[in-house]
């Protein structure tokens, strides 16, 4: 809930939490990893506006390879 601009910052920050962690948890190489946030814009359950939903706050993690 909240004005888009917030919850794309907060989705961002969130993204970049998740990067610092598989880097200094699993030492994945930082340089490998591109971490974004998408808000509000690709949500996973369609929701009507203001409307929370913990299916939404998700991370994505896609192995690229060595």
């Amino acid at each position: 809930m909240g004005a888009a601009s917030l919850n794309q910052a907060l989705s961002e920050r969130r993204a970049a939490a998740v990067g610092r962690y598989l880097t200094q948890r699993f030492g994945v190489d930082a340089g490998r990893l591109e971490t974004i946030g998408l808000g509000q814009t690709q949500l996973l359950v369609p929701t009507p506006d203001n409307t929370p939903s913990a299916e939404n706050r998700r991370v994505q993690v896609i192995n690229l390879g060595r």
